[in-house]
């Protein structure tokens, strides 16, 4: 895997190939080479030529076979040094290959491709050219531009079929779906406009992005469009509906193309991240999940040869980067190691959530997985695909510690302050507080069957609670120092509780006795969790440790060692397999429960992690942390 990715990374910087170069070895076919920034690139319809259009005010043909140029093109018709500096310089092959197009300034520029002549320059905007694509039956051309318009040209006739007006910004990209009934246009002003092509109508205007986007591209089937923002994001589109079907995030820079495949099963995408020099990630389509991301070698533009097996890239160092995308059968061979030599392809990041500022104490999945619930200095409501606030609750008076969801999802209970918070999950709206405690509420956990709520305080105590009747129940009296974290076992039989005193005490729920106190932590116990088949329970410790305690003979069975700060919060996944374990080292480990050694860290946030939590299909996990951030995990191998 590693050997794959810095030849990758080498690309940017190495020299030509030559004609007979071996690239069977690698995924490396070739670097053609230009003076300037490559702005846009694009193949020919039989895939045996590349255009590029560069920095250097210069069209290249290239052979893809040989590697070789065929031709040069000097394009700068307007000698301004506005014009030169500032042009989009985009290039398109029409779908018979038997013409190119690449603007210039405020003009577009036609030319015959077997005689390399200068056939027309189309003059009607007002600004500069920045995108262009021919319609696939060949008869139009559509260029967008920045005095906010797009125009339809006439191929045959070279003449100027119909402004399409609408955007009150820039207009960076244009495409035609596959039938050519339907053009996207992408604009400053942060939308995507659906145009009606026969009758030159606006059909639709696609809002979602809270930035300037750059590109947009059908899929070859034309039922989704992709359109890549500078808020970081792309966001998919069912181009029937008219509605978002996901928003993939993971690049941490201006999102300034994405393209698909032929075949319709990849998106690639290129992102100004700061730190890698530009990256370009590949997606697989149908599961919205990132497989493979190619960092560090300045690309600017991509696009795919029809037969799919190519990728050529722009670069803003000068020069075309050819490339051989992995197949999704290859996907791991793609993707770096861990420093600590595990497979990462297991577990990605794929979303970020910015709450309001404040640390994110707590994060929790609903019960069906289709929201996600976190706690800063409010409640909010997440939906998990679409990565969108769904609500905020307001009702406590300090930080949010402790939401928790009921079994079947209705209610959501929160403390904070004094007291305890029950929502109606589907109104937003509370439905009691429950006040008892003397101090803070630090943790909640509702029992299996959803009749009992616990609640631990710093006030020493912990609390249980009839849901329905609202009232309390019990007052369990036991620890020396603060309740940091409380939860039931599956059969909803014994009650956990961790403490500030540093031990963890098992309770009787029918009897609310003590039955007995687990002592091995050298500091405070900050989270308790039970197995899913309830026979082991995990807790964690501000000794940096994880101890795993066998229920039923309750005696610890081994101390998982590997944070170097507290271990705020501890999850098993839905099989039991796995032990998730956020800290204060801002790092979440995932452990093999069956082999006690951890399986990989995630590493993404920049505060202390202080909650996590799986999915109920455990393909997910989400972490809170003190950076105001939830972290979204997704796993590879389900």
């Amino acid at each position: 895997m590693k050997t794959l990715f810095a030849v990758i990374i080498g690309l940017a910087v190495a020299a030509p190939a030559s004609a007979d170069s071996d690239s069977s070895t690698s995924s490396r076919l070739g670097t053609l080479g230009h003076i300037g920034w490559v702005h846009s690139v694009a193949f020919s319809p039989d895939g045996t030529t590349l255009a590029a259009y560069s920095g250097d005010n210069t069209v290249f043909l290239w052979d893809i076979a040989s590697q070789k140029q065929l031709a040069t093109f000097k394009e700068h018709v307007d000698p301004s040094i506005f014009s030169r500096a500032f042009s989009a310089r985009s290039v398109a092959f029409s779908l018979d290959g038997t013409l190119l197009a690449a603007g210039e300034g405020n003009t577009v520029i036609l030319r015959d491709v077997a005689s390399q002549k200068r056939l027309e320059i189309l003059e009607g905007h007002a600004g500069l050219v920045r995108s262009l694509e021919f319609s696939p039956d060949g008869t139009t051309l559509a260029s967008g531009a920045s005095d906010n318009t797009v125009a339809l040209w006439d191929v045959a006739s070279r003449r100027q079929r119909a402004t399409l007006k609408g955007h009150v910004d820039s207009v960076q990209s244009v495409a035609f779906s596959p039938d050519g009934t339907i053009l996207a246009s992408g604009s400053s002003d942060n939308t995507v406009a659906l145009w009606d092509v026969a009758r030159r109508g606006r059909l639709a205007t696609l809002k979602g992005h809270t930035g300037t986007i750059f590109f947009v591209a059908f899929s070859p089937d034309g039922t989704t469009l992709a359109s890549g923002s500078s808020d970081n994001t792309i966001v998919l589109w069912n181009v029937a509906s008219r509605k978002r079907l996901a928003t993939l995030k993971g690049h941490t820079g201006i999102v300034f193309f994405a393209t698909f495949s032929p075949d319709g099963t990849t998106l690639a995408s290129g992102s100004y991240d700061r730190a890698y020099n530009n990256t370009v990630t590949l997606w697989d389509v149908a599961s919205r999940k990132q497989r493979a991301s190619l960092k560090g070698h300045n690309v600017t533009f991509a696009a795919f040869s029809p037969d799919g097996t190519t990728l050529a890239f722009g670069a803003r160092d000068g020069g075309v980067l050819l490339w051989r995308p992995p197949s999704p059968s290859r996907q791991a061979e793609t993707d770096p190691s861990t420093d600590d030599g595990t497979d990462p392809s297991t577990w990605k990041q794929q979303a970020t959530l910015q709450g309001n500022g404040a640390g994110v104490q707590t994060v929790a999945f609903s019960p069906d997985g289709t929201m996600l619930v976190s706690g800063d200095d409010s409640v909010i409501l997440w939906d998990v695909e679409s990565q969108r606030r769904l609500d905020t609750l307001q009702g406590h008076e300090a930080r949010v510690q402790a939401p928790a969801f009921s079994p079947d999802g209705t209610t959501l209970a929160s403390g904070g302050d004094n007291t305890v918070v029950l929502w109606d999950v589907a109104k937003k709206s509370q439905r009691a507080t429950l006040k008892g405690h003397k101090s803070r509420v630090q943790a909640t956990a509702f029992s299996p069957d959803g009749t009992t709520l616990a609640s631990g305080a710093d006030d020493n105590t912990v609390i249980l609670w009839n849901v329905a009747k609202k009232k309390r129940l019990a007052t369990l009296k036991g620890h020396a120092d603060w309740v940091q974290a409380v939860a039931f076992s599956p059969d909803g039989a014994t009650l956990a509780s961790g403490s500030s005193d540093n031990n963890v005490i098992l309770w009787d729920v029918e009897s609310r006795k003590p039955l007995t106190t687990l002592k091995g932590h050298a500091d405070y116990v900050l989270s308790v969790a039970f197995s899913p088949d309830g026979a082991t329970l995990a807790s964690g410790s501000s000794d940096n440790n994880v101890i795993l305690w066998d229920v039923e003979s309750r005696k610890p069975l081994t101390t998982l060692k590997g944070h170097t700060g507290n271990v705020y919060s501890v999850a098993f996944s839905p099989d039991g397999t796995m032990l998730a374990s956020g800290s204060s080292d801002d790092n979440v480990i995932l452990w093999n429960v069956e082999s006690r050694k951890p399986l990989t860290t995630l590493k993404g946030h920049t505060g202390w992690v202080q909650s996590v939590s799986f999915s109920p299909d455990g393909t997910m996990l989400a972490s809170g942390a003190e950076d105001g951030t939830v972290l979204l995990w997704r796993s590879f191998s389900q």
